[in-house]
């Protein structure tokens, strides 16, 4: 059974409320979801907690859906701001309230 109707037009937002599992998504179109390591470019600076950002990512990925945005904000984005905030020393606080209130214009 498709998961798409072919009949309607979606949109990015749309199509993420559905909750569709990035595997079956893929499936829809023809094609495999292949999960790999990418080797992008590396931050010249000292960055001394890396590893361990990354070995609880990597730790958890096999076990969760990120399907939702709320689980993708939550397994992944949230460790990776606090982080930013140990390097930057910055508050995420003032950018979740200009969201928030842009959110609300």
């Amino acid at each position: 059974m498709p998961l798409l109707n072919p009949n309607q037009s979606y949109t990015f937002s749309k199509i993420f409320e559905l909750q569709i599992e990035p595997e079956d998504f893929v499936t829809e179109f023809g094609y495999t979801l292949e999960r790999i390591r990418l080797n992008l470019p590396q931050y010249p600076g000292t960055l001394d907690r890396l590893e361990e950002l990354r070995s609880r990512i990597e730790e958890v990925l096999p076990y969760v859906s990120l399907a939702s945005e709320t689980s993708r904000r939550e397994v992944l984005i949230s460790q990776v701001l606090l982080d930013l905030v140990h390097y930057t020393k910055g508050s995420i606080f003032d950018y979740i309230k200009l969201s928030f209130i842009q959110s609300l214009i």
